[in-house]
């Protein structure tokens, strides 16, 4: 049989723990609540419809413009990008146009997208696919092809890419190994710090 001084260090260990595994499992509800709260604002947002969204500049006599459909792209979803050139006066497309294109990935530096693009009627659309959720800046510059004669414009605009959102069940498990990482610690914690403050016998 344990003694009663054995029994009430037992005591005096095991309440603690309990109080923090308490603490620890209220942590991981309010992490959990929050999730699922944030997520289900993160779903009716992606729900939403998107409205395109045109950009445009003048130059030359002529108006270059840029129609991003949707406005924000998103991660695993095609964004069409429209190019237009117009006379100001007429309203009209300037044909022969070369379009000289660059995405360039405005974090990283590093250009996804760069070619020189051909539209005879003057009008052109590129179906584009962002694989990460940052901004990027877009470089149009409209030169003449052969037997063509306007003054090149160039426009710049930033895209907003928006990432895809972790499932739900990601968001738990990355939840609770953090929980536990944190339970993990303050128990190391506490069993050190009781050692630590033991007497040490006489030798």
């Amino acid at each position: 049989m344990s003694s009663p001084a054995t029994s009430a260090r037992s005591g005096g260990i095991n309440l603690p723990i309990i109080v923090l595994g308490v603490i620890v499992a209220l942590l991981f509800l309010f992490l959990l609540w929050q999730e699922i709260s944030f997520g289900s604002e993160e779903s009716a947002e992606l729900a939403e419809p998107r409205s395109a969204e045109k950009i445009a500049v003048n130059g030359g006599g002529n108006a270059l413009s840029a129609e991003l459909d949707p406005g924000i792209a998103r991660v695993g979803e095609l964004t069409a990008i429209t190019l237009r050139l117009e006379n100001l006066e007429s309203g009209a497309l300037v044909e022969n146009v070369n379009y000289v294109i660059q995405l360039q990935h405005i974090e990283d530096g590093f250009i996804v997208l760069q070619g020189t693009y051909l539209a005879p009627s003057g009008e052109w659309t590129l179906d584009f696919g962002f694989f990460d959720g940052a901004e990027h800046q877009l470089t149009v510059t409209a030169v003449p092809a052969e037997g063509a004669n306007f003054a090149q414009v160039t426009l710049n605009h930033v895209v907003e890419v928006q990432g895809p959102s972790p499932p739900l069940g990601t968001k738990l498990k990355i939840t609770f190994w953090f929980v536990l990482a944190v339970f993990g610690g303050i128990v190391v914690g506490f069993f050190g710090g009781a050692r630590s403050a033991r007497p040490k016998g006489n030798g």
